[in-house]
């Protein structure tokens, strides 16, 4: 799909975090419905490896499937569950970056 793909999907992760439920249940939320279907090429090269070791910490997964999901995220302490959403929200500023970097370069060729 891409960059843009990729961008929406952080984009509406992003938003399931502000969301007033628990921390918990927006981070398994924003994982399972929309960034456990991000592959490599949805994302710039440089926000892969983090994005793929992201993936593995919340799921417990080697491989991207939202199966198991709700069972490694209940071991995670509130510690690691903040630093989690602020890497998803980090990463979401990259793809944007990466975006309009694109965007722009597309303009001029």
């Amino acid at each position: 799909m891409g960059l843009s793909y990729g961008r929406e999907k952080f984009q509406a992760a992003t938003l399931t975090l502000v969301s007033s439920l628990p921390l918990r249940e927006r981070i398994n939320n924003a994982v399972s419905n929309f960034l456990v279907y991000l592959i490599d090429e949805d994302l710039p090269s440089e926000a892969v490896q983090e994005f793929n070791h992201l993936l593995k910490r919340v799921t417990g997964l080697e491989e991207k499937l939202d199966e198991g999901l709700s069972f490694r995220i209940s071991s995670l302490s509130n510690y690691q569950l903040e630093a989690i959403a602020e890497r998803i929200v980090a990463l979401h500023i990259v793809l944007c970056e990466a975006y309009e970097m694109k965007k722009t370069l597309n303009h001029f060729y």
